[in-house]
């Protein structure tokens, strides 16, 4: 039954809903209820505890967001200080006493201008975020839980390596992100975000994150809207910031990245290995604890230096993405969950991964990507920009502003190689004279070779 049939139900069938079965409903009885069937039901029993009130909205009001619950508490309040028989004084003192007071309560928020505006909202983000979403989602998760088998895993495992090109390190951090998700008590020093990325498009990296991000939180299809947020949310860069960790197991960060991290860096690392935060709501002068799923994928055009700034970053793993394997949406669909659902490493199995695989390999490593990003910036139009005479050096190159804006993490040994291999080895005096440039594959580059300069 939902609020708006409840509403129409009718009196004597409401009180009958609240009295023990078996009740005899007379005059006399009919005196200690309100008016409206609504207040009947929601001020016998529901109203008495937070729990009994989030019960009343998940189960009448089915509510989308919170914003629906705010409409709610809005709604009810004006219907019980308008109820007839509350509103009137000779009435309303036969009524239960539960039901005075809560016209009490309810009426004193029409005294003041926005008083009822600002108790709905409250209450409305409040019962949201503490009580309704997190029931639902909890209910949800159970669905993607199962025991480890890793024969299956093996198998679903290959055929996602094959359709998409990964490598065993890759299709391991997707192994290890998507058990980590489903661990409740998982030492938080273990927890690992995805980033998964490519220059290119069509090759499918959003709509990989949205699949994982929804089976992961429950979901049998693609729905990750509900699971997206913003970096500066999850940081809770503002003040009533509530990051979307708090109510889902894995939260999708799409084109979530930008440029300068160097002030922000250091306390996203911290956000990622923590499991909890402190919420401030609206109206409300104490801030609550809450339970954080860290378990951010995020989805970027950039190469990862550009948002990893320690060289031994281990808490962000990057998968790249490169043209996939023809399949219909449906094909994906079905491929992903399967991945999803057979990914249950349990903590020992992570702590090995982790130790043999993720700690070895510093993310901010992959130098031979960002070379080949390096190549792109690197034409001979761009080299002419930089310089009008006839030869150019590294530090004409460490000027062109995609480079000079990331100096902190694109050093000068990485550019010296990059140029190298596509304008081979320098001249007299560590000078690339134009007129003798040539444009050579890499493969014919020692890259053992050091050079001074």
């Amino acid at each position: 039954m939902t609020y708006d049939e409840l509403k129409e139900v009718d009196r004597l069938d409401a009180v009958r809903m609240v009295l023990p079965d078996g009740t005899a409903v007379t005059d006399r009885t009919l005196n200690f209820f309100p008016y409206y069937s609504d207040i009947i039901v929601f001020g016998n029993e529901y109203c008495e505890s937070n729990e009994g009130i989030a019960k009343f909205i998940d189960e009448y009001v089915c509510p989308e967001n919170e914003k629906d619950v705010t409409a709610f508490f809005q709604e009810i309040a004006r219907r019980i200080v308008s109820d007839p028989i509350l509103d009137d004084v000779d009435t309303r003192k036969n009524t239960h006493v539960n039901y005075r007071l809560l016209r009490d309560q309810h009426y004193s928020l029409f005294k003041k201008p926005d008083a009822l505006s600002e108790w709905s909202e409250m209450r409305g983000i409040y019962f949201w975020h503490e009580y309704i979403i997190q029931s639902r989602r909890q209910e949800q998760f159970k669905k993607i839980v199962k025991k480890q088998d890793d024969d299956e895993l093996f198998k679903i495992s290959y055929k996602v390596k094959k359709v998409y090109g990964f490598s065993e390190r890759e299709i391991t951090y997707l192994q290890y992100f998507c058990s980590q998700a489903k661990l409740d008590d998982l030492d938080s020093s273990l927890n690992v975000s995805l980033y998964n990325w490519s220059k290119k498009k069509f090759t499918g990296k959003s709509t990989v994150s949205e699949y994982i991000c929804s089976f992961l939180n429950g979901e049998t299809t693609k729905n990750a809207d509900k699971y997206k947020s913003d970096l500066a949310t999850e940081m809770q860069m503002g003040r009533f910031d509530i990051p979307v960790a708090t109510t889902s197991r894995c939260t999708m960060l799409d084109e979530a990245g930008f440029k300068d991290m160097s002030k922000t860096y250091s306390k996203l690392k911290t956000v990622i290995t923590s499991n909890t935060c402190n919420i401030e709501y609206k109206y409300k002068s104490s801030k609550r604890p809450k339970r954080c799923y860290r378990n951010y994928i995020w989805t970027s055009n950039d190469d990862p230096i550009y948002l990893i700034k320690d060289e031994d970053e281990r808490r962000i793993l990057a998968v790249h993405f490169a043209k996939p394997e023809k399949m219909s949406f449906a094909e994906l669909e079905k491929l992903w969950y399967k991945f999803v659902l057979e990914c249950n490493f349990d903590e020992k199995r992570l702590s090995e991964i982790y130790e043999n695989v993720i700690e070895p390999n510093p993310q901010a490593g992959e130098s031979k990507l960002i070379i080949e990003e390096l190549k792109d910036i690197l034409t001979k139009d761009r080299i002419n920009g930089i310089t009008s005479g006839s030869y150019f050096s590294i530090s004409n190159v460490m000027t062109i502003p995609e480079i000079a804006q990331q100096k902190a993490d694109i050093n000068r040994k990485i550019v010296k190689e990059a140029v190298m291999q596509l304008y081979g080895l320098p001249d007299a005096s560590q000078r690339f004279y134009k007129i003798n440039r040539l444009i050579i594959e890499s493969e014919n580059y020692d890259e053992k070779q050091e050079l001074p300069f």
